[in-house]
């Protein structure tokens, strides 16, 4: 008699989502101008083009919390 064990199950039972700022603007919203989806395509193929990736933190000026984050072109840098 064979068991059959399902791989992708083991794997989601593990995983745990992060918190924190940078977790919550990679999720929702990581500036008033891009969804998630944008800033993540933005990062991750400026690096195949450019071979580098910047990204800028602003911050907020009287809590000093993260507020949003920026790509920013690496030829501009």
């Amino acid at each position: 008699m064979d068991i059959i064990v399902d791989p992708l199950k083991h794997h989601y039972s593990e995983q745990t989502e992060k918190t924190g700022p940078i977790a919550f603007l990679l999720k929702y919203r990581p500036n008033p101008l891009m969804i998630p989806y944008q800033f993540l395509y933005k990062t991750i193929s400026l690096p195949l083009l450019n071979d580098n990736t910047f990204v800028y933190p602003m911050y907020d000026s009287e809590t000093y919390k993260l507020k949003a984050i920026y790509p920013l072109n690496p030829v501009m840098v």
